[in-house]
């Protein structure tokens, strides 16, 4: 083989996971409490092994081995700055990297993320 492939893969916090979880499955869906006392009791009920098991090697290779095999591991907390990792680590262009979140609930406004998304990769361009 003469090409050359790049591996990378996004990682998220477990506890952000299992938060986004209990939102999305049990709030969303189910109608759930949103209330904090109640997302922490239902987060603190879920087993530790559970929430870093994706994570874990599988059939006895050693974490370092497994990392040794990516070009580049980024976080889903800090998915800016990965993407723009990836771009700098790609040799590609900035713009390349740009993504719009189609699905954000935090916000309500869907043109101001565009428009910031779009303020901070023209400010890494220039």
């Amino acid at each position: 083989l003469t090409e050359r492939f790049f591996f990378f893969g996004v990682a998220g916090e477990p506890l952000d996971r299992a938060i986004s979880e209990y939102y999305h499955l049990k709030v969303t869906r189910s109608g759930a409490s949103a209330e904090d006392d109640d997302v922490v009791a239902a987060v603190m009920k879920v087993p530790a092994r559970r929430l870093c098991a994706y994570a874990e090697a599988r059939q006895g290779t050693p974490p370092q081995e497994i990392h040794a095999m990516f070009d580049l591991v980024g976080t889903s907390e800090l998915f800016d700055e990965t993407a723009t990792l990836l771009a700098t680590r790609l040799g590609v262009p900035l713009l390349d990297a740009l993504y719009v979140p189609a699905k954000n609930s935090s916000t309500t406004n869907a043109a101001s993320v565009v428009a910031q998304e779009s303020e901070f990769f023209q400010r890494q361009t220039n």
